[in-house]
């Protein structure tokens, strides 16, 4: 599974600043740069919640990573760089499948 884990992707938070005018400003920053293994799960439509999420779907299994969320997980997103260009993820549910802290496996959409 490690030699695997060739992607570079970034874990980038949302942090928004009012801009004067009733509105906010929204700006990413980087928290934690890691290598992951990135496969192409499926592509279609899935509902969670009552919301619809369209668009192609990834299964990344990385490392376990102990830093806090402080945020909803929909303040977070992957930016993964298989080939050169950036592609933004948005994170729909992370899971630790064998409860001893070693993997994690994330299910994300590229929907932009």
């Amino acid at each position: 599974m490690i030699g695997s884990m060739r992607y570079k992707l970034n874990i980038e938070q949302l942090s928004t600043t009012p801009d004067g005018a009733g509105g906010t400003s929204a700006t990413w920053s980087t928290l934690k740069t890691m290598f992951a293994f990135v496969e192409v799960n499926t592509s279609g439509r899935l509902f969670i919640q009552g919301q619809e999420y369209v668009g192609t779907y990834y299964t990344i299994n990385c490392r376990y990573n102990s830093f806090k969320y402080t945020a909803p997980i929909e303040n977070y997103r992957l930016v993964v760089d298989p080939d050169g260009v950036n592609r933004s993820l948005k994170i729909l549910t992370i899971n630790n499948p064998d409860l001893l802290k070693v993997y994690l496996t994330i299910t994300a959409i590229d929907n932009g």
